[in-house]
């Protein structure tokens, strides 16, 4: 176990650079001498920051607290493996082994340089009116992406606290601090230690990503946010101001990336009607929608980095080079369509330039939302553009299942004009009347009365409405929103001891969709019920029940924990469409799965993994109250 802030600073403020085995030619620097001297300028989960000067230079000295020692170990390889480039974002760092005394026992450091200059959101404010210096930001930070991912290296928390700036010969230059989270190649494999600020990522990101294109979605999110402000400078008020500058963050909150289409900001933004500031909005909702996030470039870049990838393009057909007859321009209106291959893996965004001998007589699709279209590359093929606002979603294709027909008795039409019949059907009314009388004479001690009837008929009506609300399963397929009424849905049959509550495909949208928003967060469930689609039988059955599970649902983002596992099993979901229509939200999750969900009163349904044409699973689970468990790792 490491010492702690307090036993760091004590020994600071007792013995100064005497505590070091190696550096003992420091002066330390304190954060402030009132109303006592304090040397600690900052601390995080692993480490606590001293300042101090060396032969008249400014040095940060890190210490580590808490008892985690794997990131010792951590530390150690980052200084390795940086000691091998040279890039202008890098600070330098030295990893030194039993430097400090405290209580008698040595604990190692990290020595590093001190980078004078202002933090990115401050600097942002001192040059927020001239749009020259932000589009040289821009190209600051999308060189810095590069040339990380170049090196195979992420730093893993990008946000306004880790970004220095300082202006050289006029033009801002990018100094990273903090290495806490950073990824390098020895770390392949091995699980994030944090996920950095949340005004920065992806709501998506998880410790089992780890790796260098991690930090994409953060400067997507800068780029962004420079160039809204490039049209819109009240932006950079503070929230009580009416803009959305928390102190913390660059126009964007988490909530703006949990659900865009209800964002404040992104709705302002979109108003501007900005091709350039459309181009990064565009590059976010798709990394949000469909979890892609694409390599950092910058909107003026376009053409040439087209022309990079066109050049970097090669074919073996005849030998031959990318050049003008092999360019294929593939653009779509609105722009960011996804652009994949026959085997339906990612070749790009739109717009995007390929080399289309590489797709010779192949099949490429172009995807945007729920809306997609085929197409075959020739030898001809020039251009591709798509437009689709004029693309129509054909009817899905799902197999339908004859109704069981049960045989009736064919009889002849009875005359309305014979007096027999009707002799006969007044006889057969007065014996059941009489048959009731007694029946209830005997129920009541002859106490027959009028709210008696009342009462009973209530009950009839309540016992035949209950299997009414809960017996019918919503189905949808793949993206697609047009279902007709003539579709007919596999009911789930549960058995006699778990009784489902699927909801039914007639819910009014508005319930659904401030349904579907109020599950935010944790759930104890009183059930969960598994079922299986029978094939042979058309029915759902029960596979099995569980009982005081836990839920937990963020922005549609899903974690649960059964009695069976024991341990929490994280689902992310990617937020496609809402199916108006048919009332249910169509989601893709981490395993390749197209999920639809709907909402009852009291439960929520999951039913996926669509085979043959028919949904196989559903899951539906009982809530029993809130809870006020955070969100599982």
């Amino acid at each position: 176990m490491f010492p702690t802030l307090s036993e760091y600073n004590k020994t600071i403020q007792v013995q100064g650079a005497n505590a070091f085995r190696t550096l003992n030619n420091i002066f330390f620097i304190p954060a402030r001498t009132t109303p006592i001297k304090i040397y600690s300028f900052g601390s995080g989960s692993f480490a606590v920051v001293f300042k101090a000067l060396e032969n008249n230079k400014e040095i940060a000295i890190r210490c580590f607290i808490g008892t985690d020692i794997d990131y010792v170990e951590r530390y150690r390889k980052i200084d390795s493996y940086l000691k091998t480039i040279k890039e202008n974002w890098k600070t330098n760092i030295q990893f030194l082994e039993n430097e400090i005394e405290i209580n008698g026992k040595f604990f190692p450091v990290v020595k590093m340089d001190w980078v004078e200059g202002k933090l990115l959101d401050r600097f942002l404010n001192s040059n927020l009116q001239n749009n020259e210096t932000l589009s040289e930001l821009q190209k600051q930070i999308f060189k810095t992406s590069r040339n990380l991912e170049k090196n195979k290296i992420a730093h893993g928390d990008i946000q306004c606290g880790n970004i220095i700036i300082k202006e050289v010969n006029g033009k801002p230059k990018i100094k990273l601090i903090d290495y806490d989270g950073m990824y390098i190649p020895d770390f392949q494999g091995e699980k994030q230690i944090e996920r950095g600020r949340s005004e920065f990522q992806h709501p998506n990101r998880n410790s089992f990503v780890f790796n260098e294109e991690i930090d994409r979605f953060s400067f997507w999110v800068i780029l962004c946010a420079l160039e809204a402000l490039k049209f819109d400078k009240t932006l950079w008020k503070e929230i009580m101001q009416g803009g959305f500058n928390t102190l913390d963050n660059l126009l964007f909150v988490a909530n703006d990336f949990n659900n865009p289409n209800q964002s404040k900001l992104f709705n302002r933004l979109e108003r501007l009607n900005q091709p350039s500031l459309n181009f990064y909005l565009d590059k976010l909702k798709i990394a949000l929608y469909n979890s892609k996030i694409d390599k950092i470039q910058l909107f003026e870049e376009n053409e040439s980095l087209e022309s990079d990838i066109s050049n970097s393009c090669e074919t073996n057909i005849n030998s031959k080079k990318s050049n003008e007859y092999s360019r294929l321009n593939v653009t779509s209106s609105p722009s960011g369509a996804s652009i994949r291959n026959r085997n339906f893996e990612s070749i790009g965004i739109t717009p995007l330039v390929i080399n289309k001998y590489d797709y010779l007589n192949q099949e490429i699709k172009i995807i945007f939302g729920t809306k997609s279209k085929s197409i075959i590359v020739d030898e001809f093929s020039n251009d591709i553009n798509i437009d689709f606002d004029k693309i129509i979603v054909s009817k899905p294709k799902i197999e339908k299942k004859e109704p069981i027909v049960i045989p009736i008795i064919e009889q002849k039409p009875v005359s309305k004009s014979n007096p027999i019949i009707w002799i006969g059907l007044i006889f057969m009314v007065i014996i059941i009347g009489v048959i009731i009388s007694e029946s209830n004479k005997n129920n009541y001690n002859s106490d027959y009365s009028e709210e008696a009837v009342v009462d009973t008929t209530a009950v009839v009506a309540d016992t035949v409405a209950m299997p009414i609300d809960t017996s019918a399963m919503a189905i949808d397929t793949i993206g697609v929103s047009d279902f007709s009424d003539t579709d007919k849905e596999p009911t789930i049959v549960a058995d006699s001891s778990a009784t489902s509550t699927a909801p039914t495909r007639d819910t009014f949208f508005e319930e659904n969709i401030q349904k579907i928003k109020s599950f935010d967060g944790g759930y104890y469930i009183d059930k969960i019920e598994e079922y299986n689609y029978d094939l042979n039988s058309s029915t759902w059955l029960s596979t099995n029940t569980e009982k005081n599970g836990e839920l937990f649902l963020d922005n549609l983002n899903i974690a649960f924990k059964k009695p069976s596992i024991g341990y929490w099993k994280y689902t992310k979901m990617g937020y496609e469409t809402f199916d108006r229509k048919n009332n249910v939200y169509v989601l893709n999750d981490n395993y390749g799965n197209k999920i639809f969900i709907d909402v009852n009163f009291n439960s929520i349904t999951f039913w996926s993994d669509l085979k043959n044409n028919y949904y196989t699973k559903a899951y539906v689970y009982h809530i029993l109250r809130k809870s006020s468990f955070v969100k599982p790792n």
